[in-house]
């Protein structure tokens, strides 16, 4: 009779560490089906709710950062000054309405179906131009600041005008 121990994962399975600790954040979340990258960015095979309060403080966690969203992003209503940890890309919609944005920096590069951002009344029109026209959004795009029919956008849009 042979007694091993996996001890490559001894701290993986008691939920300490980094990992162990995305894990349970993501529990707490109802967020059940994704995967952990080596680079500790989260893809999510479902659409993420984070909305009216979820989130305490400004930004997401400073362990999270979502890669890719199979789904929807709804990350509306949690007073947050920042999208940092946001995911990468989108494959539904993403929206950040009524909250305390100062810029879309963290915003996600790609999006499927449509970008909504209204009441984050600290963004500039420019701000939102820029965004639209440096990253790849398929869908409509909505600030206050800003409504833009991506179909129609052209390649040549001059963002300062």
């Amino acid at each position: 009779m042979s007694f091993t121990r996996d001890t490559n994962n001894k701290l993986e399975n008691l939920n300490i560490g980094k990992k162990g600790i995305i894990k349970t954040w993501l529990q707490e979340h109802k967020i059940f089906t994704y995967e952990i990258n080596e680079d500790f960015s989260i893809d999510v095979d479902q659409s993420v709710n984070l909305s009216n309060y979820k989130i305490d403080g400004s930004e997401l966690p400073s362990y999270i950062q979502f890669n890719l969203i199979r789904g929807w992003f709804n990350i509306n209503k949690n007073n947050l000054t920042t999208l940092r940890g946001c995911p990468y890309k989108v494959l539904q919609w993403f929206s950040c309405e009524s909250n305390q944005l100062e810029n879309l920096d963290c915003a996600p590069k790609f999006i499927e179906q449509g970008f909504y951002g209204q009441e984050n009344h600290k963004l500039t029109k420019v701000m939102a131009q820029y965004y639209v026209k440096t990253s790849d959004i398929r869908g409509p795009f909505y600030t206050d600041q800003c409504v833009i029919d991506i179909s129609k956008f052209p390649s040549d849009f001059d963002i300062y005008t």
